[in-house]
């Protein structure tokens, strides 16, 4: 049994300023159709129960101005943009990885993004853009297949037992705080840029 989220009358807050929440107890979760908007101070909340279970966004998730948690028992498949105007993003795979789309997004303008999973990482685009930091932790491998981008924040990147690989011609850019990058076995590292203009 797959709950596909194109099945819930809820799923877009078009003309309220109510959160979105969706919790099941042992399926997996997709995100399709129209995808899910939370307008105002909404938040954003999908949770995958149940163990294996995974979650696939296969269509935009954004919130105007509230928080986004997405966490799944299983592993998570991003092959679309998430974005919050001023709260946090959290995407955490408690029982394997996540897989960004080279392609694809995730933005805030002043809230911390962080990204975690028991198994392996790997991202596309990530920016912060008023202050907020971007963690991105990993029990595996991590793979930077885009830019991360923190104006005024932090960016933090651990592979806790595994290695580390930027795409050539990637890059990590803040303006006026740190990066750190830390790895178990090895780290592969194109650009980082901790310029404060």
């Amino acid at each position: 049994d797959h709950r596909d989220l194109h099945s819930f009358p809820t799923r877009r807050s078009s003309d309220l300023t109510g959160s979105i929440s969706v919790v099941t107890e042992d399926n997996p979760i997709t995100v399709n159709t129209t995808g899910v908007a939370a307008m105002g101070s909404g938040d954003v909340t999908l949770i995958s129960g149940g163990d294996g279970h995974d979650i696939d966004i296969d269509a935009g998730i954004s919130s105007t101005s509230g928080g986004i948690e997405i966490t799944a028992i299983g592993a998570i498949d991003q092959d679309a943009d998430i974005s919050s105007n001023e709260g946090f993003v959290d995407v955490t795979a408690q029982g394997g990885s996540i897989a960004m789309l080279v392609t694809r997004s995730t933005t805030s303008t002043s809230g911390n993004i962080r990204y975690q999973a028991s198994g392996d990482i790997t991202t596309g685009t990530i920016n912060s853009t008023a202050g907020g930091n971007i963690t991105v932790i990993a029990a595996g491998d991590i793979g930077q297949q885009n830019n991360l981008s923190a104006v005024g924040g932090d960016i933090y990147v651990e592979a806790t037992a595994g290695s580390i690989a930027m795409t050539a011609g990637t890059s990590s850019t803040i303006s006026g705080s740190s990066i750190r990058y830390a790895a178990g076995t090895s780290a592969s590292i194109a650009l980082l840029d901790g310029s404060t203009g």
